[in-house]
């Protein structure tokens, strides 16, 4: 079966990403070189593309782009809030009662007013509360800063796609300490119904709305 960010359409430019990674990861991938504009063209861009490859060889086997195409259309701050969108779907039981109005609000500014209703309202056999074992495995997020959250959705994204090598490649778009804390939760561990329930609410938010 085709992950549900599956594209086949030629007229996308979303290949090139494969070809030149640099032009999809996170500057803190790339600690040797500054590419000021990134055109397709620099030779700069090349280098640090090549680079990359070299570094991380699964690079080198996620050269069939379009299993992750949707994701690779997506802009980095969408791709940021799709992380965000995510892991909130999978702790929703804490937005709803275990937080303070502070945090209320942290959350908010975090996944935006509209997503935010909308992930409360969230369809499912657990209508309004998180997927049985979210609130033990997951670390309870501090809702005033990012990464738990990133790091958390990031880790979802990546059990929908069937490759390795595409799970890494997708990991690019964040800092790498995204990565590196997203290797310490437990999002192996949930179950899938309730991972893929979430990404998909998730994914077809952010694609309704960007």
């Amino acid at each position: 079966m085709n992950p549900i960010f599956y594209l086949d359409d030629p007229t996308l430019s979303y290949p090139r990403c494969t070809a030149l990674p640099a032009l999809w990861a996170h500057e803190s991938w790339l600690p040797a070189f500054r590419i000021p504009h990134r055109s397709n063209g620099s030779r700069e861009l090349r280098q640090a593309s090549l680079w990359l490859m070299q570094r991380y060889p699964l690079l080198r086997q996620a050269s069939d782009a379009r299993p992750m195409a949707g994701l690779l259309t997506l802009s980095r701050n969408a791709f940021e809030q799709l992380c965000r969108l995510t892991a909130a779907c999978l702790l929703r039981d804490h937005l709803r009662r275990a937080i303070s109005g502070t945090a209320m609000r942290d959350a908010r500014r975090l996944i935006g007013e509209r997503a935010f209703s909308a992930v409360l309202a969230m369809p499912g056999p657990n209508h309004g509360k998180s997927p049985r074992g979210a609130r033990t495995m997951l670390p309870a997020p501090d809702w005033s800063q990012h990464k738990t959250l990133d790091a958390i959705g990031l880790g979802c994204l990546q059990r929908q796609l069937n490759e390795a090598s595409h799970g890494f490649f997708v990991a690019l778009r964040l800092a790498t300490e995204i990565t590196q804390l997203n290797e310490t939760m437990n999002v192996n561990t949930l179950p899938d119904e309730p991972v893929h329930a979430a990404v998909t609410f998730s994914y077809d938010w952010i694609r309704k709305t960007t």
